[in-house]
């Protein structure tokens, strides 16, 4: 346990001086670009629209709600999704999307790849382009694309090349931040979620995975994992992995759940270090499952544990119940969104801590995550899993 007394209380994370110098230079140059564009109007449905979100697995779920929203503003236009190699499975396959373009890789990015994808922009000949990062290289992007509605989100002036700009909201959860880009253009955003629909191959490969692996009952998927993606590594999200194990023992001998350990291949390590320490039986499904078929099998589970992460973001949009982990991140900004879900975290002074993509040191020895017990996380799977069936 920590007593507030004992927590050191320090800012959140300070933008390096460079990108202030940067967000400087970009705010003088929106008023320069506001001067010179027009508001666009838009007249009956555009006939193609690019959506562009290159990373991360979590963050592309995240952007569904957007297509729904699209999708029932603008019933005959034909939308495009431009997404890195690493996200693409959380959007492949989704029905309001004809076909993916490829955004390239994160830190892997090149001027070449760049140049690749502003060609398939010019090719695309798009009408409306919704740039969901902020970013002033995907910002400017659309306008070298000659693409005349471009709506995105106007972070510290990084949006000056757009012609329909939304504030970024720091309080808006995510989602709701994405929509709001929608909303600027005039689309209905109540109501929607996150979505993820595995095909028929998918949903058959997990019946296969179960019975291979002898499933029934209530099946309880816990990932330990979380927070790395490419050119990032966040370990700071993660709740310790002995602490999985023994919430994973107590819903086994309490609850009589089975427990499945899922997480990609990145997870692997903190995957196997939480299946050395528990003395329950398990089914370890982490590895190269693919995306659509862990979707699947969420669909197919009880309840879903795991930090603020991808996998947790899929469980939402498969429609799994959620318990999520929270510590450094904001719950406000990434938790669970208009699911059946609880988060549990420690109420500390210096959490949240994570600003603006950076995490400030940590004089506390992250207790945020520490001193999260595994009591209060197994009191919030039995309040999900009262009812559920047997």
């Amino acid at each position: 346990m920590y007593d507030r007394e004992e927590i050191i209380v320090r800012p959140p994370g300070a933008r390096p001086l460079r990108e202030r110098l940067l967000t400087a230079a970009f705010i003088a140059i929106r008023a320069i670009a506001s001067r010179l564009q027009r508001t666009p109007t838009i007249t009956g449905d555009p006939r193609r629209i690019l959506v562009i979100k290159p990373c991360c697995l979590g963050d592309v779920l995240m952007t569904t709600p957007v297509l729904a929203a699209l999708r029932l503003r603008y019933p005959h236009s034909t939308i495009h999704y431009a997404v890195g190699r690493h996200a693409r499975p959380a959007i492949a396959g989704h029905p309001d999307v004809a076909a993916l373009i490829d955004a390239g890789e994160g830190a892997a990015r090149t001027k070449r790849s760049i140049l690749a994808l502003l060609r398939r922009m010019r090719n695309g000949r798009y009408d409306m382009c919704l740039v969901l990062e902020r970013s002033p290289l995907f910002a400017v992007l659309p306008l070298l694309a000659g693409i005349p509605v471009r709506a995105g989100i106007d972070s510290g002036g990084r949006g000056f090349a757009l012609n329909v700009r939304v504030p970024w909201d720091e309080s808006l959860h995510e989602a709701d931040l994405y929509l709001s880009v929608a909303g600027a253009l005039d689309c209905p955003t109540d109501g929607h979620h996150l979505r993820f629909v595995p095909d028929a191959s998918a949903r058959m490969a997990a019946d296969d995975l179960m019975h291979r692996h002898s499933l029934g009952g209530r099946i309880v998927a816990i990932a330990p994992g979380g927070g790395t993606n490419p050119g990032m590594d966040l370990p700071e999200k993660r709740w310790p992995p002995e602490r999985f194990a023994a919430l994973a023992d107590r819903l086994v001998q309490e609850e009589g759940v089975t427990v499945a350990i899922i997480g990609g291949p990145l997870d692997r390590p903190v995957c196997d270090a939480m299946r050395a320490a528990m003395h329950a039986p398990c089914v370890d499904l982490s590895g190269d499952t693919p995306f659509a078929e862990r979707a699947a099998f969420l669909q197919r589970c009880a309840l879903f544990v795991g930090n603020d992460s991808g996998p947790m973001h899929l469980a939402v949009a498969a429609g799994c119940p959620v318990v999520a982990i929270f510590g450094p991140t904001d719950v406000g900004l990434y938790g669970p969104y208009h699911a059946r879900a609880i988060t549990v975290r420690r109420d500390i002074p210096c959490s949240p801590c994570f600003v603006h993509g950076h995490f400030p040191p940590c004089p506390n020895h992250h207790a945020c995550m520490r001193g999260l017990l595994t009591d209060e996380v197994f009191a919030a799977c039995r309040e999900l899993l009262v009812g559920s069936a047997v």
